[in-house]
């Protein structure tokens, strides 16, 4: 309940809870009631846009634009250059999207790639930690992925 809203306490009433379970189980019951009692959080950039980039706070600042799905800590691909493997939809390089990551091909997807489970340990794991640009680049290739896919369906 630290991290929580102070609102939410009185709904709640953790001190009545006596074990872990009749606390989850106590959101679960009002969840929808708990969401509706947490204020959006305000970002004065996104609330008023216009307002504060009139300001002197904020300065004009050159764009650093990267490939779909790209990200600093993309390691080198490992494998050889595969361009014979065609992906039958749009190719990354057609909708400016970076190369598999496998063998840094732009002519498939890195799913579509032969390379994709050579290599890799097989592990079963519970939790994984990725900073916030590494989730955002690998949501965006995805998308871009699935889009290609769903556009194929299409036609």
């Amino acid at each position: 309940m630290k991290e929580a809203p102070d609102s939410w306490s009185s709904l709640l009433q953790p001190k009545f809870c006596k074990t872990i379970v009749q606390f989850q189980n106590a959101v679960k019951y009002h969840e929808s009631t708990l969401l509706t009692m947490t204020p959006p959080p305000t970002n004065p950039v996104t609330s008023y846009p216009n307002k504060n980039f009139q300001t002197q706070r904020f300065h004009l600042r050159k764009a650093h634009v990267n490939m779909v799905g790209w990200t600093p800590s993309l390691e080198p691909p490992k494998f050889l250059k595969d361009d014979n493997n065609i992906s039958p939809r749009k190719t990354p390089e057609s909708v400016n999207a970076r190369p598999c990551q496998h063998c840094g091909s732009g002519k498939h997807w890195d799913y579509e790639c032969k390379h994709s489970w050579k290599g890799e340990r097989q592990a079963r794991t519970n939790f994984i930690t990725l900073s916030d640009p590494e989730i955002e680049a690998l949501n965006a290739y995805d998308d871009l992925y699935y889009k290609t896919i769903q556009s194929n369906i299409r036609t």
